[in-house]
């Protein structure tokens, strides 16, 4: 007997049959096999290729810190001579500048001062200064700006003047010399560490024949006005005298005279 189409036989080859032909079972499960062998592979591969990036960026990190080590032990072992260079750049700029600010401050024909806020202790004084004052250069450190106010008071409002402002320009004052005679200056003033300290940076402009000047002018228009008033004074005297009024009084006194002298 011929089977029908819609028997199936299964043999030794595991044979299917179909109306429309014939095809093994398991040529399904190979062909997923050896897809899910080549996607396998293809994640290995790509795994393999992560591990050996990373494995290079490790490489590449270690090498890194061991450069750092060695840098900081270099460093290490030699930041006590920087250190010191340093320090000794540092001290040798600010002589530098020291010297160039002496040097510049010594030609200067402006009386220059440094001096202690605190106490007013004199620290610095160009030559200009020891000729403004009549002191020795060997000695003007011995003094304090205090000495050289003719008032006291001046002190207290170039204090409030710097207080507020920040700075001093042009407060004119009355300074005395060693030898107690009295000079007039504009000071200027500026807020300066010196050797460490806080400090007043002055620059004195010696105005003294300016002020005698003024004073010159002012006793000239004082007596001007003296004269204007002095010859008001004559003009209405004279508008006075030859008014008619005036002239009327004379001659009444006149009469007045002669009728004492008739008696």
């Amino acid at each position: 007997m011929s089977p029908s189409p819609t028997q199936v036989y299964v043999g030794t080859g595991s044979s299917v049959k179909h109306p429309h032909g014939q095809f093994k079972a398991n040529d399904v499960q190979e062909r997923s096999q050896f897809k899910f062998q080549n996607l396998e592979a293809e994640q290995v591969t790509e795994l393999q290729s992560e591990i050996a990036a990373l494995k290079r960026e490790l490489l590449e990190l270690r090498q890194e810190k061991a450069d750092l080590e060695i840098l900081l032990e270099a460093t290490a072992e030699h930041s006590d001579s920087v250190e010191a260079e340093l320090h000794n750049t540092a001290i040798a700029a600010l002589k530098q500048s020291e010297e160039m600010f002496r040097t510049i401050a010594g030609a200067t024909p402006v009386p220059i001062l440094i001096s202690r806020i605190e106490d007013g202790s004199v620290l610095y004084a160009n030559t200009a200064a020891t000729t403004a004052f009549g002191i020795p250069s060997e000695d003007f450190l011995n003094y304090s700006t205090l000495e050289f106010y003719h008032d006291p008071g001046d002190r207290q409002r170039l204090l409030a003047a710097l207080e507020c402002d920040g700075c001093v320009e042009s407060f004119e004052l009355q300074c005395k010399r060693a030898d107690g005679s009295l000079f007039w200056v504009a000071a200027s003033l500026r807020r300066l560490i010196f050797n460490d300290e806080p400090t007043f940076l002055t620059a004195l402009c010696d105005i003294t024949q300016r002020k005698l000047e003024e004073e010159a002018l002012k006793r000239q228009v004082q007596e001007m006005q003296i004269e204007i008033d002095q010859a008001k004074r004559a003009k209405q005297v004279a508008e006075i005298v030859q008014s008619d009024y005036f002239q009327r009084l004379k001659a009444e006194v006149e009469q007045l005279r002669y009728s004492e002298e008739d008696c």
